[in-house]
């Protein structure tokens, strides 16, 4: 496969678990692999290279990730059951003014209830894919008050702007914590009050609602209803030439607007909003 670039002191970019056994490349920006100061055995045994010419010795061989080890690995972790129906998420459209008709009640009940994630192998896992693709050196740790939720997906999910990333969680594992300089596994993802405020209202709250809230907050975002927002956002348009940049370079319009900024659509600009 295409190795992907990973070093975050070169790029910043969003972690795909693509990687299989590889040959070790050494790297112009090396990633310490483990505890750093292992010996040649021990470095190798791991999955890590190892090459004494400069620090560290012991480094990540990003092509190194075995797919079998990483299921194990996935498989352990708690996940959060699938839902049964969506009735829940159907009333809150309705209280929140979102325009569901049938063809999008019945969108909204086949993402929630098929909603899953492939991963190694092409396997799907039930897993719930964060909404905003957030790239690692953008990322704010979620849900910071319980370490456990760097280990435990129920936990980060308690919190629907919570997104785990089970692939860097599978780098860590392997890896070491420091991997991709102490990047969060559970962090923050969809942070918009309006979005916060619709989760708010299905109880009791499952991630795999998240898909289905969205669809909710497409609808109620552009309404009429909401036109306080909308007013905000025509005038952070209007003055985006000076308005400070929310988010990265790539994010789009709908990661924008769920991270509570305005999107220029004529100068793909994603901009934090002007009073």
């Amino acid at each position: 496969m295409k190795q992907k670039g990973l070093w975050l002191s070169l790029f910043c970019v969003t972690l795909l678990l693509e990687r299989v056994v590889g040959q070790c490349t050494s790297s112009v920006e090396r990633q310490v692999c483990g505890a750093g100061n292992l010996e040649q055995q021990a470095c190798t045994s791991n999955g890590c290279c190892y090459e004494a010419s400069r620090e560290p010795k012991c480094f990540i061989n990003v092509e190194a990730v075995n797919p079998a080890q990483a299921l194990t690995i996935l498989q352990e972790l708690p996940t959060p059951p699938a839902i049964e129906n969506v009735d829940a998420v159907k009333r809150v459209a309705s209280q929140v003014g979102a325009r569901v008709d049938t063809s999008v009640s019945d969108s909204i009940e086949e993402r929630a209830l098929t909603f899953g994630t492939s991963s190694l192998l092409g396997l799907t896992l039930n897993f719930p894919v964060c909404p905003v693709n957030v790239p690692i050196c953008h990322r704010t740790k979620c849900n910071s008050l319980n370490p456990l939720s760097e280990s435990n997906p129920l936990i980060c999910y308690q919190d629907p702007r919570c997104c785990f990333d089970k692939d860097l969680y599978v780098h860590k594992a392997i890896f070491g914590q420091q991997y991709m300089s102490d990047a969060p596994v559970c962090h923050y993802g969809p942070t918009s009050s309006r979005y916060v405020d619709i989760t708010r209202l299905i109880v009791p709250w499952n991630p795999f609602y998240q898909e289905a809230v969205i669809k909710i907050f497409d609808s109620v975002f552009n309404n009429a209803i909401n036109y306080q927002q909308q007013a905000v956002c025509a005038f952070t348009v209007a003055i985006s030439v000076i308005a400070k940049q929310c988010g990265w370079e790539s994010i789009t319009k709908k990661e924008c607007q769920l991270v509570g900024c305005c999107y220029d659509d004529t100068r793909k600009y994603c901009a934090y909003p002007q009073q």
